[in-house]
């Protein structure tokens, strides 16, 4: 979606996205995230919000973009652009077993859009 309005690459759209999305499924996923602080930073002790501030923390070395705005984009209406679109697209059952929900989508998008 981000491609679409407003022409982001891949790459750019998943350091966006991604720790908007880990943080809405922190709970969901805590185990995964674990994993992840294991076998990827080498630190098996870390919490999952821990892991998710590594990963924003790799992006960030990376001169990766972790919020919207980061990218130059500087649209007030960005987030209800993004949902609009998804809308249309029926992109607003997401996850396995569609555990991301129109609600959790919402509150993804406004934390990305921040």
């Amino acid at each position: 979606m981000l491609t679409a309005l407003y022409g982001i690459d891949h790459g750019r759209t998943l350091s966006i996205v991604q720790p908007s999305l880990l943080r809405e499924s922190c709970l969901d996923k805590a185990a995964k995230l674990r994993q992840v602080g294991a076998r990827v930073f080498d630190a098996p002790e870390l919490a999952a919000e821990e892991v998710i501030e590594r990963i924003v923390g790799m992006y960030r070395g990376l001169g990766m973009p972790v919020r919207l705005s980061e990218a130059g984009v500087s649209d007030a209406a960005a987030a209800e652009s993004v949902l609009a679109l998804m809308r249309r697209a029926g992109q607003l059952q997401l996850g396995e077993r569609g555990i991301l929900d129109e609600a959790r989508i919402g509150r993804i998008v406004r934390a990305f859009c921040r």
